[in-house]
């Protein structure tokens, strides 16, 4: 079955390619509109800038990951690393481009905002304690600076290493969820 590009895939797709050869800072919209045949109104029908754009790609990218509850927790993180790795030279950009919180609250939000779904949704809960929200919190932001030091130290470790230190460092209070 061929896959057809949404008009959001093919803006990121233009994006991550034109970072093949460009900084993402030296990046326009004009440019990313340009590589892919499009206007830069179809980028504003969908994105206010490059930011939300990368934004985008990546909650995006982690979501199809994340989000298959046929597997288990450990093979979905090494799922959703892998893609890091395979888009590596753009991740590395990414933090050339911006300082490095950027990235980190970008890698953080999305942690949390998934790990807060899938303890409500799993548990059926209306409202987290404030000991679960702050549990939430300090191993998602933990995971997010591994990932800055995993893609500055160029991807050392495989992502399946990552992945189970990421799980044996999860607060206890956390574990009955995923």
């Amino acid at each position: 079955m061929i896959h057809r590009q949404s008009t959001q895939e093919l803006l990121a797709n233009s994006l991550i390619d034109l970072a093949s050869t460009k900084t993402i800072r030296k990046i326009t919209i004009h440019d990313v509109t340009h590589n892919c045949h499009t206007g830069r109104q179809t980028f504003y029908n969908y994105f206010n800038s490059k930011e939300d754009l990368i934004t985008w790609y990546y909650t995006t990218q982690m979501g199809r990951c994340l989000t298959d509850q046929t597997l288990p927790i450990e093979q979905r993180i090494t799922n959703s690393l892998t893609v890091i790795q395979q888009q590596q030279t753009f991740f590395e950009k990414l933090l050339q481009a911006y300082d490095t919180q950027f990235v980190i609250n970008l890698f953080y939000r999305y942690s949390v905002n998934y790990c807060r779904q899938s303890i409500t949704c799993k548990a059926g809960l209306k409202a987290l304690t404030k000991e679960i929200q702050f549990d939430i919190q300090f191993d998602c932001y933990g995971c997010a600076c591994i990932q800055i030091h995993w893609i500055q130290s160029q991807l050392i470790e495989p992502a399946s290493y990552i992945s189970r230190r990421f799980i044996a460092s999860r607060p206890s209070s956390l574990n009955s969820f995923f």
